[in-house]
């Protein structure tokens, strides 16, 4: 059984940039869930509390003020549209990120792995199901860089 949240929350790569395109059109109003960049590699989820209209002067022109209270408690004042932040769209649920790792999304518990590369991550998520050992991983991985390393080398020559 699907849920019906999910058919609102584009987590498809393919619809990334419409999704950052439509985000950026979206005026941003209380009780919208946002995500915000930190960095490259971490993204933070939160609530818009207060929205002010675009200033119409200044050097804040067509900026409005938001502010987000983050999931782990922390309150900021931002102007928005900003790059670093995506409104969510209506029914996304929030996720719950304990130590840099997923744990819950909509009450539901999930496991989650961190690797280099999706292949890495894919082999992992087997290691952790019990469908392959520690050694069987350890030899994929070295069989695959050492072909990475073989193609490289026939491509320079």
């Amino acid at each position: 059984e699907q849920d019906d949240h999910m058919e609102s929350c584009p987590f498809d790569s393919n619809f990334a940039s419409e999704y950052t395109e439509a985000s950026k059109k979206k005026k941003p109003e209380v009780g919208m869930r946002v995500n915000v960049n930190i960095n490259s590699f971490n993204t933070v989820g939160g609530v818009i509390t207060k929205a002010k209209a675009p200033a119409k002067s200044g050097k804040n022109k067509g900026l409005s003020m938001i502010t987000i209270k983050y999931d782990d408690g922390v309150t900021e004042d931002t102007p928005f549209p900003d790059p670093d932040i995506q409104l969510a769209p209506p029914g996304c649920p929030p996720i719950v990120i304990e130590n840099d790792t997923l744990t819950e999304i909509k009450g539901k518990p999930v496991q989650t792995v961190s690797a280099n590369s999706p292949l890495e991550a894919w082999g992992k998520t087997l290691l952790s199901l019990g469908l392959i050992d520690e050694i069987m991983l350890e030899d994929a991985l070295k069989a695959l860089q050492v072909s990475r390393d073989e193609g490289f080398n026939e491509a320079k020559d």
